[in-house]
């Protein structure tokens, strides 16, 4: 798992396959964000230890939303935010729990060939 992310203030974090990315919009401090990332990371990721770190939590989640929003991307018309809002395990993606959707692009088949890192707008 990755430990360099960075899980204070307002950060863009992305994840890759290839040239494709999906970059997420997390405000560290917001009241429910953290509280809100481990109830999902818990929700999709079974097999994950109790007493796993905040960031491998993350990480998995944004994993797991990104291959989410892969399949929504490639099989319909909706938007990513609006499917993610309205699937059973994820929090709305408007920021009103300090999660959106900042930008995404890309084609990817498994949640755990998605490399998870900070996002850098050169």
């Amino acid at each position: 798992m990755n430990n360099e992310l960075i899980t204070t203030g307002v950060q863009r974090i992305k994840a890759t396959y290839g040239n494709d990315e999906i970059v997420f919009r997390i405000d560290f401090d917001h009241p429910e964000a953290k509280k809100t990332i481990k109830e999902m990371a818990r929700h999709w990721v079974h097999h994950i230890a109790e007493n796993a770190s905040f960031e491998d939590l993350l990480e998995s989640w944004i994993q797991i939303a990104s291959l989410n929003s892969y399949r929504i991307y490639c099989d319909s018309q909706i938007g990513v935010g609006e499917y993610l809002s309205s699937t059973a395990g994820f929090c709305p993606m408007d920021g009103s729990k300090g999660i959106s959707i900042y930008r995404c692009s890309f084609y990817a088949p498994e949640h755990q060939d998605f490399k998870v890192s900070m996002y850098d707008e050169d």
